[in-house]
């Protein structure tokens, strides 16, 4: 499958950048998907897209010196504002 994300950096204009998923990964109990898009700093917060246009996640980058990509997933995103919508 791949994946593509577009970010607009006041710089660079409109950009698009493409990947795939690498793993699935749990951290402190939050899924994430590890993407091979590179996410340089800014870039936090917009969607990952798949082939159909879907968003399969939400692109959070991980600690600035690990050199790995992650986006949230979309499912852990969705259970977390049903949780909210009960409150």
């Amino acid at each position: 499958m791949h994946l593509f994300s577009i970010t607009t950096r006041r710089a660079d204009g409109i950009t698009e950048r493409l990947g795939t998923i690498s793993s699935l990964k749990t951290r402190s109990g939050l899924k994430l998907v590890e993407v091979t898009q590179t996410l340089p700093p800014g870039m936090s917060g917009g969607p990952i897209l798949n082939d159909d246009g879907q968003v399969i996640g939400v692109k959070h980058k991980g600690g600035p010196t690990e050199g790995r990509n992650f986006a949230i997933a979309i499912n852990e995103l969705c259970d977390w504002h049903k949780e909210l919508s009960k409150a």
